[in-house]
């Protein structure tokens, strides 16, 4: 078996050193910057388009999301069904209340 080669890095050097938390002063200001603006700042109807053209490239994304979007929606739409259907429960009155469960 032949020796492993191993690469030795230099040791960085103060130039260095210096370069690299310059680098992560000014990632952390842009950071800072761009929360400031907002989640939804430099988005724009063609920025969403590519995406939505790149998550869409292939002839089977196409058919994922064409069967993932109406679960999506049955999903989202069972709880609110369910929020309703207490909203209406909750404003009967007794009597109401008392005659549905007897007809049951």
């Amino acid at each position: 078996m032949p020796p492993v080669k191993r690469h030795v890095h230099p040791a960085p050097t103060q130039q260095d050193t210096q370069q690299h938390v310059q680098q992560e002063q000014q990632q952390a200001a842009e950071t800072a910057a761009s929360a400031r603006k907002g989640p939804l700042h430099g988005w724009s109807l063609s920025r969403v388009k590519r995406r939505l053209q790149r998550a869409l490239r292939s002839p089977y994304d196409q058919a994922i999301w064409s069967l993932a979007a109406p679960a999506v929606l049955a999903l989202a739409a069972d709880p609110l069904l369910g929020m309703v259907d207490t909203a209406f429960v909750g404003r009967l009155g007794q009597e109401h209340l008392v005659g549905g469960q007897l007809q049951q």
